[in-house]
């Protein structure tokens, strides 16, 4: 073999050692920037054996080049740079590509480091919204939203508060959650002094008083502020429940009923009374609880504690006949019965009512369905309600006690029975005295 040949082979098993350890570094070096676009989306990106994608995902791709074009390429200096030093030139043209002008939003001018985000970014100036949701039908205009809000459906909550254990389905959402344990609420409304801890929901209650309402139904005419809203409203027409409890299956309109139903097969019982300790799945049967305690310093503490909106001392007032509520959903409910609206319609026979629950128990007057029934005798009800004063009968509960003469009773309306009758004994003493 001449030296010329012997110096060709060496020049070659060099260059290609070289082309080697060039590539083995490219590749960690896209690696390396796919994950951080990974850690930017919020997503879970696999990555192939055979990827020569750049991180820009170029649409054309350059075959790999030979030994000689390599030679071409870094001359000389092949043999006596480093691989380092090859891969920093690489790293360095990388970087100006994400820094090129062509990734600029033809809407906004707004210049961005990788398509991707570009891509992503375009979806809010074109209403684009290509995740959708198979349960329900909403979609997202993000597939990691998308992933959070089918834990609405499954009942997943997997970020747990540290302070109250309280569980959350996005980290998102457990970060306004830690507010609430903080004091602070930097956002006041100028026109009814009430506070909030988070600027979307002081923006969201100022349209309340702007009457800004662009969502309007086209059932009953209720218009909305947000368009999740009118959806949610939409349901209480249609009968709709896309939210199904995995462990016995019972449906719901919104995920919020679920989350509490939720509570019924985890034992959760997150508000508890100050005053004697006991816990309640519902603040609603918190409140109700505290009824039965007759020191007002303890229902005001139970309020200031559980609810920032109940503590205002706003007086709802009905205009018609001053009749005052705590609330503004059983203010609106309470005027039904002025204007006498009833946009809930029995498709049987017609007969309309104010409320869609209303409407439902009256469906089962014609469907014959009595879905609660008592587990000692197997007696069936309509209501829960009905169910839980029948069983009263079976312990021989009778909470409510007559003060004129001791008698007790399972049920208030035959306690207020009762004593209508003693009214009516006082007359007749008089009379014969």
């Amino acid at each position: 073999m001449s030296s010329v040949q012997q110096l060709r082979d060496f020049i070659r098993e060099r260059l290609t050692a070289a082309a080697e350890e060039i590539f083995i570094q490219v590749e960690k070096t896209i690696v390396r920037y796919e994950e951080e676009l990974k850690l930017q989306e919020g997503q879970q990106l696999v990555l192939t054996e055979e990827t020569s994608v750049d991180p820009l995902s170029y649409q054309q791709t350059e075959a790999e080049p030979t030994t000689e074009q390599l030679y071409s390429y870094y001359g000389s200096e092949s043999q006596t740079q480093s691989s380092e030093g090859t891969v920093s030139t690489v790293s360095q043209s990388l970087s100006h590509r994400n820094t090129d002008s062509s990734l600029k939003c033809d809407f906004c001018e707004k210049v961005f480091n990788y398509k991707n985000n570009l891509v992503q970014h375009r979806r809010t100036h074109t209403g684009e919204r290509p995740f959708s949701c198979k349960t329900c039908g909403k979609s997202f205009s993000k597939s990691s939203n998308l992933k959070v809000h089918m834990r609405s459906h499954t009942g997943e909550r997997p970020f747990i508060c540290s302070i109250c254990g309280k569980a959350l389905s996005s980290n998102r959402h457990l970060s306004d959650h830690m507010v609430t344990h903080s004091s602070q609420r930097p956002y006041g409304c100028s026109v009814c002094g009430k506070t909030f801890s988070h600027e979307s929901s002081f923006q969201y209650h100022m349209k309340g008083h702007n009457g800004d309402k662009p969502y309007s139904c086209d059932t009953c005419g209720k218009r909305f502020i947000l368009s999740s809203s009118l959806l949610k409203h939409m349901r209480t027409h249609t009968g709709e429940r896309p939210f199904c409890c995995t462990t016995c299956g019972k449906r719901f309109a919104q995920s919020s009923n679920l989350s509490v139903h939720m509570r019924i097969h985890t034992g959760e019982k997150p508000y508890s009374c100050p005053t004697c300790g006991g816990s309640f799945c519902r603040r609603a049967g918190l409140l109700r609880h505290m009824e039965t305690h007759t020191t007002e310093g303890s229902s005001s503490t139970v309020l200031e504690s559980q609810s920032h909106a109940d503590t205002k001392n706003m007086s709802l007032k009905c205009e018609i006949c001053e009749r005052v509520f705590k609330k503004r959903f059983n203010l609106k409910e309470h005027y039904k019965t002025h204007t006498g609206e009833r946009p809930f319609c029995c498709e049987t026979c017609g007969r309309r009512f104010s409320r869609f629950s209303i409407l439902k128990v009256h469906k089962q007057t014609h469907t014959g369905e009595r879905p609660f029934s008592c587990e000692t005798c197997g007696k069936t009800f309509l209501r829960i309600y009905n169910l839980n004063l029948h069983q009263k009968v079976h312990s021989g509960e009778r909470p409510f006690s007559c003060d004129t003469c001791g008698k007790s009773f399972s049920r208030i309306d035959n306690l207020n029975l009762h004593k209508k009758r003693h009214a009516d004994e006082r007359p007749l003493k008089n009379q014969q005295n």
